[in-house]
């Protein structure tokens, strides 16, 4: 299995870290330039000791995203740049538009993946990861303690609410209160604001309950569409609202 161990300067495009080196091959999430090998010097010295498992992104994955999930990525508004900063990858063998999850010091810790295939039993989404421990907070985290953090379902709905404020994905359907509370420790934001597709409403209120009870400040935003599915300025008016 292969396993992750830096990010590196491309020797084919000249770019600062988008080479992944991995034990038995480095990819270019840039440009796409891919190398193979059987063993690589550093293998055993930059795999650090760990007690999560370690994850690994398909073999095949490739920067090119084919018509049919571009037409989804359309259909959201996402930026060649959010897929580049996120390095969006594409996998044909297993038919994935995946969106990898890297920490801080750019280790893999785990990845979610949109399905396009043909097989109607295949779930809608997939992944790996340590999604039980693991988050992130997305957009401009150089000041957080005048705004608020905002909570969402899915990664798509996050990045395209980080445009506009603080925002962090559940990885799926339900809300783990004790992250939330070092999330609230870590950054002392404002608020949070729990955004939920609208078949959570009823969770969500339970959860913004369960905040306040605690002491952190939190409130609900209720629309009748995901947040992904509205524009930057949709989203603004929005928050707009919910301030007033």
């Amino acid at each position: 299995m292969s396993q992750f161990l830096e990010h590196t300067p491309c020797p084919h495009c000249g770019s600062k870290d988008n080479l992944g080196v991995y034990t038995d091959h480095s990819y270019c999430y840039g440009c796409g330039f891919i190398e193979f090998y059987t063993y690589h010097p550093r293998r055993i010295g930059n795999v650090k000791e760990r007690s999560e498992k370690i994850v690994s992104l398909p073999e095949d994955i490739q920067p090119y995203i084919p018509v049919v999930a571009d037409s989804w990525i359309k259909k959201y508004d996402l930026t060649q740049r959010e897929l580049y900063d996120n390095k969006v990858v594409w996998s044909d063998f297993r038919q994935l538009l995946i969106f990898p999850y890297f920490d801080d010091q750019s280790h893999l810790w785990g990845w979610q993946g949109r399905y396009f295939g043909d097989d109607p039993k295949h779930a809608k989404w997939t992944g790996k990861g340590n999604f039980k421990e693991r988050i992130k907070v997305y957009g401009d985290l150089t000041s957080t303690k005048d705004s608020s953090i905002i909570i969402v379902e899915d990664i798509v709905s996050t990045i395209k609410t980080s445009r506009v404020v603080n925002s962090t994905c559940i990885y799926g359907s339900y809300i783990d209160i004790n992250k939330y509370i070092k999330i609230y420790k870590d950054y002392k934001p404002k608020s949070l604001l729990v955004w939920l597709d609208k078949d959570k409403m009823k969770e969500s209120y339970q959860y913004s309950s369960a905040f306040n009870k605690l002491g952190i400040p939190c409130s609900v935003i209720s629309t009748e569409l995901d947040p992904k599915c509205y524009s930057t300025e949709e989203i603004k008016e929005i928050l707009s609202i919910q301030k007033s």
